[in-house]
């Protein structure tokens, strides 16, 4: 009884390692030119454990929903990243090259490992959607 106890918990492990203040997170800056580096400052509303995975960007076009860009799979925050004493998470990556004028749609999906048996079916977590605003270089 005890062992389909545990696995049943651990099949309904669902609750997320943090979840985010979507009013106050954002993209900085606002307004970005292709092949700039910027910074996604998401604000941490509650912090419910630490759980190792990977996080995947993605770029959308917020009208169709097609994406443009899928970064690389990088490991999610560490455990010193998202202690008790922090209240914002920064990611910092670079734009595509080739990317129109245009507001962009942010959003990364998480895949977590909180117990054994997510090894297998990890918990995947989609985060809130960010925009901000792709402009035309200075110099062209």
């Amino acid at each position: 009884m005890f062992l389909t106890g545990a696995f049943v918990f651990a099949w309904f492990d669902t609750t997320p390692p943090y979840e985010f203040d979507v009013e106050n997170s954002y993209i900085l800056p606002y307004r970005a030119e292709e092949g700039m580096q910027i910074r996604v400052v998401w604000k941490i509303k509650k912090l419910n454990r630490y759980c190792p995975g990977t996080n995947t960007r993605q770029l959308f076009d917020p009208v169709t929903k097609v994406k443009l860009a899928i970064y690389d799979p990088v490991e999610v925050a560490s455990r010193y990243e998202v202690d008790n004493t922090q209240t914002y998470l920064i990611r910092t990556f670079l734009l595509p090259k080739e990317l129109l004028p245009g507001k962009i749609g942010y959003r990364a999906t998480q895949s977590y490992v909180c117990n054994p048996l997510q090894h297998f079916r990890p918990l995947v977590v989609t985060t809130p959607d960010l925009f901000f605003e792709v402009v035309e270089h200075a110099n062209r």
